[in-house]
């Protein structure tokens, strides 16, 4: 059973990430690198909510980029698998729904092409997600439990952070970007498992490289004859 559910949630990654890309207008490069990150793929054949949660970000991220790039109304068919995506999205863990504020980019044109028909459908996509986020909370409250690092008040650092927002800024910046080795955005490369396992250091460096060369591909000009 748990050999089987790891391959489904490997399944379900590959498929996701496979959609976003083909999504995608710009940068499928950049987001096949993104989705072989080291952390990822050990996610990708675990037991974890991650895959699957990771995956319908991307989606939604590469769905709201293509709706950018649109000349015309989104169909009746589009619509609804557009806010099938939002309540799958909103049911995922509590800061991806945050992702949902991106709507707000999609063209007037695209989405009822009026400004009121737009709020209307901002505003049913809106109501879709809380729906969608709160019913799955409380069918899953039973076996919902509080977790924490043993002496970590969860409700004090709330408290702090709602207190003190510019040390909290200060703070989350230099949790994600300080040390190549203790960072956030390196436990991605040169971490995995339970940030346990560490790769060597030039890899982070190695797969930084990637990206950019992905994001910013050197073109070859050649010369007239």
């Amino acid at each position: 059973a748990l050999y089987t559910a790891r391959i489904f949630n490997l399944v379900a990654y590959t498929l996701l990430i496979y959609a976003a890309i083909r999504l995608l207008p710009f940068g499928k490069w950049v987001a096949a690198i993104v989705g072989l990150l080291p952390m990822h793929i050990l996610l990708a054949a675990s037991m974890s909510a991650d895959p699957v949660s990771i995956g319908l970000a991307a989606l939604f991220i590469a769905t709201v980029l293509k709706l950018r790039t649109l000349e015309r109304a989104l169909s009746t068919k589009e619509l609804i698998l557009l806010f099938g995506l939002i309540a799958a999205v909103a049911v995922t863990k509590l800061p991806f729904p945050l992702l949902l504020v991106m709507l707000i980019f999609v063209p007037i044109k695209v989405l009822g092409g009026t400004r009121a028909k737009w709020w209307l459908w901002i505003g049913g996509a809106t109501l879709t997600a809380a729906i969608a986020g709160i019913g799955w909370l409380l069918l899953a409250r039973r076996g919902l439990v509080s977790y924490g690092p043993p002496g970590v008040d969860i409700a004090a650092q709330l408290h702090h952070v709602v207190t003190h927002p510019l040390a909290f800024i200060k703070a989350m910046l230099l949790t994600m970007f300080w040390h190549i080795g203790d960072g956030f955005v390196s436990m991605y490369v040169v971490s995995i498992g339970y940030v346990e396992t560490r790769l060597p250091i030039w890899f982070g460096y190695a797969y930084a490289i990637f990206v950019a060369f992905a994001a910013f591909p050197v073109r070859t000009i050649s010369s007239a004859a």
